[in-house]
């Protein structure tokens, strides 16, 4: 991840005035990813929606976070065979 294109350029993130630009990643797609961070994902409690889920999975497959792709992949299998 720390070498794709989307992790900014020199200097960002050194600084308040030079915050790290992360190009081409939307607003809610890292919030969405956060929260599957955050959340109890895998467990029956979940509250993400699909699209939040989706969202998620997309970030961890660009940034190649295996376990959390794979863990949202088995869940919105489940979801879905249900």
């Amino acid at each position: 991840m720390l070498e794709s294109a989307h992790t900014g350029g020199d200097g960002e993130g050194q600084s308040d005035e030079h915050p790290i630009a992360l190009e081409g990643i939307s607003n809610f797609e890292m919030e969405s990813f956060m929260d599957v961070i955050q959340a109890k994902l895998f467990t029956d409690e979940d509250k993400l929606d699909w699209k939040r889920k989706s969202a998620a999975l997309h970030l961890a497959t660009m940034w190649g976070f295996d376990d959390i792709r794979s863990g949202l992949i088995t869940f919105m299998n489940r979801q879905i065979n249900s």
